[in-house]
């Protein structure tokens, strides 16, 4: 699920984006958790939005070895291409595509593509937004729209619609958003609520004033969370109901606090984390973040990801 940007985000940073998920891995469980609860069954047509590296696809044939048809779609090119070649049962493609990643996540690829070409007979991968996923004339009875309610095109509700009219009488859609744009019931206690973390992206600005080509993202300039109110709104009006909704919860170890903090530059501006300049501010930043507070010593370390499952009730 992802929204189309005049320069794609995934399309520019694929590789990072790509680097950060295969290290962390903290969305595996999410996804896993998301596609359980579609409850696929082995004559159903799966239709999962916003395929990133083919990772969810797989957790999709994890979920019900035996389901024939499962439909890829991704506004990204980059990543739709990418997925293709994780499926492809060419093996010059897997090393063309695994040169020059960081050897851990082209490790984790080549793991990948030995998992699941065995089920690429069974995948259509097709170039779409969410909000066109219809246009494919196919009735699907799961939709696994896994992770980024955030990533839609606003307003949000033609991509639900676009679900609808995709969807066969009862048929269910999952999706989730990240932490950062939604306001859970421990909103609080979320990560991103961390001093420490709060204090690297306020360094991180201060430092970047006087470099005028390090901008902040407007993708993720989002004044208002989303609230469980509002989607419930967004989703009814789309001629769904409610079935299910939890949080997902897992615990950031302050072992990890800083990759996160630096991974999150990609999100918010628009520049390579990577770049000797921006390592060098980061740096600087990590430093300052650390001489005011310690991560540690405050209970904000949480990820809350809600998780909603929804049933079609009508056309719209």
């Amino acid at each position: 699920m992802r929204r189309v940007e005049t320069e794609n985000f995934f399309d520019k940073n694929w590789k990072s984006y790509l680097e950060h998920g295969t290290t962390f891995k903290f969305g595996d469980q999410q996804q896993k958790e998301e596609i359980m609860d579609l409850g696929i069954q082995p004559k159903d047509t799966v239709i999962n939005v916003g395929i990133g590296w083919g990772n969810s696809i797989n957790l999709i044939f994890q979920s019900c070895p035996a389901v024939k048809k499962v439909i890829a779609v991704d506004s990204s090119k980059t990543m739709l291409e990418l997925s293709k070649k994780v499926f492809s049962n060419d093996k010059k493609a897997v090393r063309r595509l695994v040169k020059g990643i960081d050897p851990k996540t082209a490790i984790y690829l080549s793991n990948l593509n030995r998992q699941v070409r065995p089920r690429s007979k069974h995948v259509s991968f097709f170039f779409l937004p969410a909000e066109k996923v219809h246009a494919l004339g196919v009735k699907a009875d799961k939709i696994a729209a896994t992770m980024g309610f955030h990533w839609l095109e606003p307003p949000q509700i033609n991509s639900f619609v676009s679900f609808n009219r995709s969807l066969r009488a009862g048929g269910r859609v999952t999706f989730s958003t990240a932490s950062a744009f939604f306001e859970s019931r421990l909103n609080s206690l979320s990560f991103i609520e961390n001093p420490f973390y709060q204090a690297f992206f306020d360094e991180f600005g201060t430092l970047c004033k006087p470099t005028a080509h390090i901008q902040k993202r407007k993708l993720l300039r989002q004044k208002n969370k989303f609230t469980f109110n509002k989607i419930v709104s967004i989703i009814k009006k789309a001629g769904f109901m409610l079935e299910n909704y939890r949080e997902h919860i897992i615990v950031i170890p302050k072992i990890a606090i800083k990759k996160l903090c630096l991974a999150g530059i990609k999100f918010r501006y628009d520049c390579d984390e990577k770049n000797e300049e921006i390592k060098l501010i980061s740096s600087k930043a990590i430093k300052r973040a650390e001489n005011k507070f310690v991560y540690s010593d405050y209970s904000q370390q949480l990820e809350i990801c809600p998780i909603f499952t929804i049933k079609k009730i009508r056309d719209v």
